[in-house]
Formats: C-alpha cells, sequence, structure tokens
C-alpha cells in the first residue's frame, strides 16, 4: 500500500454500518480491479489475493474463502460502497475511525 494516499469520498451509513466508496479506495492504493459489465461483481487483486464483492449480496470471495459482510455490499452510479471493516479485513487491514478529523485511517495489521 503506498504511504501517504488519501481519498476524498462520501461515505454511507446504512443500517447502521459505515459504507466506503470502494473504487475510490482502491484506486488510490493502486490496488488493480474490475467491475464487470452488468456492475453487479467487483474483482481485484491486493496482497497477491483475489476478492470477489458482489451488489446487493453479503457474500464476498477473499483468497477463494467465503466470508458474509456486516451488510449488503451496494453499487449507485458505477460505485460499489462496501462496509468499512469487511472492505479493510479482504484488503489485510484494520481500519481505524478518527471522528475529531473525519477521517478513517487503514492500517497494516
Amino acid at each position: 500500500m503506498p504511504d501517504g494516499n488519501s481519498v476524498s469520498g462520501t461515505i454511507r451509513l446504512k443500517q447502521g454500518e459505515l459504507f466506503i466508496p470502494l473504487n475510490s479506495v482502491l484506486e488510490a492504493l493502486q490496488v488493480p480491479f474490475v467491475i464487470y459489465p452488468k456492475g453487479t461483481i467487483l474483482e481485484g487483486f491486493a496482497n497477491g489475493k483475489q476478492f470477489i464483492f458482489h451488489a446487493d449480496k453479503r457474500t464476498v470471495y477473499a483468497d477463494g474463502q467465503r466470508k458474509t459482510t456486516a451488510a449488503a455490499v451496494f453499487a449507485e452510479s458505477n460505485q460499489f460502497y462496501v462496509p468499512l471493516q469487511s472492505a479493510a479485513d479482504v484488503l489485510g487491514y484494520s481500519a481505524v475511525v478518527l471522528p475529531q478529523n473525519q477521517r478513517i485511517e487503514f492500517q497494516v495489521r
């Protein structure tokens, strides 16, 4: 993960969970990904591991293992929104919310 990268984006609160704009985060982290033509599947590779998110589902595949997200992933205007902790876990990081300066930091576990 490149040091010092930042993303400015809209965080969504839905079903009591913070959702991050995954496309924007992946671009900032220089993580390769693709959104398939129907716009319901996002697949990428981080730290040598494959991950797959499906819009409108709580299932994510991380390095071949099926995992469940806290709430269903959703897509809006070609942007995937994923629960914060689920995204961090799949990418191999922990997420720390810093409300005092309205930031979220991804830290290496």
